[in-house]
Protein backbone atom coordinates (compact mmCIF):
# COMPACT_ATOMS: atom_id res chain seq x y z
CA UNK A 1 0.00 0.00 0.00
CA UNK A 2 2.90 2.33 0.74
CA UNK A 3 4.36 1.71 -2.71
CA UNK A 4 1.03 2.56 -4.33
CA UNK A 5 0.85 5.85 -2.43
CA UNK A 6 4.39 6.68 -3.49
CA UNK A 7 3.63 5.83 -7.12
CA UNK A 8 0.49 8.00 -7.15
CA UNK A 9 2.41 10.88 -5.56
CA UNK A 10 5.20 10.63 -8.11
CA UNK A 11 2.76 10.51 -11.01
CA UNK A 12 0.95 13.59 -9.68
CA UNK A 13 4.25 15.43 -9.30
CA UNK A 14 5.28 14.43 -12.82
CA UNK A 15 2.00 15.84 -14.19
CA UNK A 16 2.66 19.17 -12.49
CA UNK A 17 6.21 19.34 -13.82
CA UNK A 18 5.35 18.60 -17.46
CA UNK A 19 2.09 20.58 -17.60
CA UNK A 20 2.19 23.41 -20.10
CA UNK A 21 0.83 26.85 -19.40
CA UNK A 22 -2.22 27.67 -21.52
CA UNK A 23 -0.88 31.22 -21.70
CA UNK A 24 2.25 30.38 -23.70
CA UNK A 25 4.41 33.46 -24.29
CA UNK A 26 1.96 35.86 -22.60
CA UNK A 27 3.62 35.67 -19.19
CA UNK A 28 4.00 39.12 -17.70
CA UNK A 29 1.13 40.61 -19.72
CA UNK A 30 -1.87 42.23 -18.06
CA UNK A 31 -4.48 39.52 -17.34
CA UNK A 32 -7.25 42.04 -18.09
CA UNK A 33 -6.18 42.00 -21.75
CA UNK A 34 -7.86 38.63 -22.26
CA UNK A 35 -9.86 38.01 -19.08
CA UNK A 36 -12.85 39.80 -17.63
CA UNK A 37 -11.90 40.63 -14.01
CA UNK A 38 -15.52 40.17 -12.90
CA UNK A 39 -15.29 36.38 -13.30
CA UNK A 40 -11.93 35.76 -15.05
CA UNK A 41 -13.59 34.04 -18.00
CA UNK A 42 -11.77 34.70 -21.27
CA UNK A 43 -13.26 37.70 -23.06
CA UNK A 44 -13.22 36.43 -26.65
CA UNK A 45 -14.14 39.83 -28.10
CA UNK A 46 -11.01 41.59 -26.84
CA UNK A 47 -8.70 38.60 -26.49
CA UNK A 48 -5.37 38.63 -28.30
CA UNK A 49 -5.45 34.83 -28.35
CA UNK A 50 -7.02 32.72 -31.05
CA UNK A 51 -9.40 30.37 -29.30
CA UNK A 52 -10.34 27.35 -31.41
CA UNK A 53 -13.98 26.44 -31.62
CA UNK A 54 -14.92 22.98 -30.29
CA UNK A 55 -15.79 21.84 -33.82
CA UNK A 56 -12.30 22.64 -35.14
CA UNK A 57 -10.56 20.34 -32.66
Amino acid sequence: MRNLSLLISLLALFNVIVAQSPHGDLKGKDCGTCHNPQNWVVDTKSSILTIPSPTSL
